[in-house]
């Protein structure tokens, strides 16, 4: 029950972030994408399939996938190393804090998403990520590389 109702949720009341869908589909047609949630598999691969944006990510980890959940760096880590990726070389967008601090653990670039409300506008780790968007609307490509260059 509490799946359906989940999902029935993520039909009629979750909104994606403005301008998610395009932006993986241009993200991804010059980089390969992972994606590491704290859900589980089965909810991750119903909204992407909602979005029609799954055939974008691989791999797609899990809660069930990584041992200890974000704030540790776990899910990053085996992401990194299935898609044979440096830690420096990764940009990972985050919308909450705990993913914001697993993802900085792991070493990688990290780009906040404020759009969901996730983050306090008054987080310390505001501070630590390498840029800050408020949707995805601005996210292409070349914005990637500008973004990210600003901290590094």
């Amino acid at each position: 029950i509490f799946l359906d109702e989940y999902r029935l949720r993520l039909k009629t009341e979750v909104h994606p972030v403005p301008g998610s869908e395009a932006a993986v589909r241009a993200l991804a047609a010059q980089y390969r994408l992972g994606l590491v949630s704290g859900s589980y598999r089965e909810e991750i691969l119903f909204a992407l399939g909602m979005l029609k944006i799954v055939k974008h990510f691989d791999p797609i980890l899990g809660a069930e996938d990584y041992e200890n959940s974000k704030p540790a760096p776990d899910g990053y880590l085996k992401a990194l190393s299935l898609l044979g990726v440096a830690p420096s070389r990764a940009v990972v967008f985050e919308d909450s804090e705990p993913g914001i601090r697993s993802a900085l653990a792991a070493g990688c670039r990290v780009v906040a998403v404020r759009y969901c409300q996730s983050i306090s506008p008054r987080s310390p780790w505001l501070s630590q990520v390498h840029a800050s968007v408020e949707t995805l609307e601005q996210v292409s490509p070349e914005a990637l590389e500008r973004l990210v260059e600003r901290r590094n």
